[in-house]
């Protein structure tokens, strides 16, 4: 919301509910959250299209690491995870 976005919008981006994009849409998005449009999407293979192992559909697929996230941040220490804090701060900028 902070970019311009209505509340509706960036609440469906935040669910990952947004299903119209247009060129102009993903242009935009890539603006401004400094992005490519391959930052996007996500690709979930369907049995029923069986692609080949190397097709470049497979680019977009993202392995899902969440819990091993959480799990690391756990074991961290509170002073380790502000040190994270300010490097993820820097990165930003």
């Amino acid at each position: 919301m902070k970019l311009g976005y209505s509340r509706g919008t960036a609440s469906k981006m935040a669910q990952n509910r947004e299903m119209g994009f247009t060129l102009t849409k993903i242009e935009r998005y890539c603006i401004d959250f400094k992005c490519t449009p391959n930052d996007l999407f996500e690709f979930h293979p369907e049995r029923k299209f069986n692609l080949e192992t190397n097709h470049p559909l497979y680019q977009l697929k993202r392995e899902d690491n969440t819990n091993e996230i959480n799990a690391l941040l756990h074991e961290l220490p509170l002073e380790k995870i502000k040190e994270l804090a300010e490097l993820v701060k820097k990165e930003k900028q």
